[in-house]
């Protein structure tokens, strides 16, 4: 299992919709790469390790992956639509990271929660439904 990241980095003269971002191209993408997707995780940065301090990122998309191909063979079909949204939202260019998942685990009283008003019902989950790789150390 892989995860793929896309920083975008918090600069002073950067423009970022965040809005737009998590309802309009985060549904997107994710419709486009459809199931290659095997988790994933949207952020939207609220401050540095020190008190006050801003947030190194302004956002960050997390995406779980069964391998390296299995992302390229998905974005690569579709890179073209989901990097041309890319203006509606920011003018930074993200720092992507690949890297391989050691550890994921969601803890057994967490809440998954989907705010994608589009593509995505709002969903609270208070059973034990676990995504795929997320498995309380609990269980093995």
């Amino acid at each position: 299992m892989i995860i793929v990241s896309f920083l975008y980095p918090n600069t002073e003269r950067a423009r970022f919709d965040a809005a737009y971002y998590v309802e309009k191209h985060v549904p997107l993408a994710l419709g486009l790469l459809g199931d290659a997707v095997r988790g994933v995780i949207v952020e939207t940065g609220l401050g540095g390790a020190q008190p006050g301090a801003p947030a190194p990122y302004i956002a960050a998309f997390h995406a779980l992956f069964e391998s390296p191909d299995s992302f390229q063979k998905a974005f690569h079909a579709h890179a073209a639509e989901i990097q041309g949204d890319v203006p509606n939202y920011t003018d930074i260019a993200p720092v992507v990271q690949l890297g391989n998942v050691s550890v994921a685990t969601l803890m057994a009283d967490a809440k998954i929660i989907s705010n994608f008003t589009n593509a995505l019902a709002h969903t609270e989950l208070d059973d034990p439904v676990k995504p795929l790789a997320w498995v309380h150390p609990s269980e093995g």
